[in-house]
């Protein structure tokens, strides 16, 4: 059986009313992120005020009439780094070169991820 080539026709039309509509959304989640941002910036100072006055006050939490704001502590391991697993590894086997090798085959091991999607450079385009 032959290998039939198909060819698509691209709408010009469609393909930039597209683009124009994805410029758009864009140009707005930007305005949006930074509105989030500066409100979260106001917003974490205040958490910092609230959280000197509770401590001061000796409450871990207060109740408003909009809900109960309770100081929250929550803890999380640091990122795994190579110098962790190689210093740990180390540790364990009391042989530095041979902890080396084991971080490097951990280390190779990782899969690659790949992620595609659309990336806008605003640089101009000169004529």
């Amino acid at each position: 059986m032959e290998e039939k080539e198909i060819c698509y026709k691209i709408d010009q039309k469609t393909l930039k009313s597209v683009i124009i509509e994805w410029i758009s959304l864009d140009d707005q989640i930007k305005v949006y992120r930074e509105t989030i941002k500066d409100l979260l910036d106001e917003k974490n100072q205040y958490e910092k005020q609230i959280l000197d006055l509770m401590i001061i006050i000796k409450q871990d939490n207060i109740q408003t009439d909009k809900g109960k704001i309770e100081k929250n502590i929550k803890k999380s391991k640091t990122q795994l780094t190579p110098e962790i697993i190689k210093l740990t590894l180390t540790d364990l086997l009391k042989c530095q070169h041979t902890a080396e090798v084991y971080t490097n085959k951990i280390l190779d091991q990782r899969l690659d991820k790949e992620t595609i999607s659309l990336k806008r450079n605003k640089k101009s385009i000169k004529s």
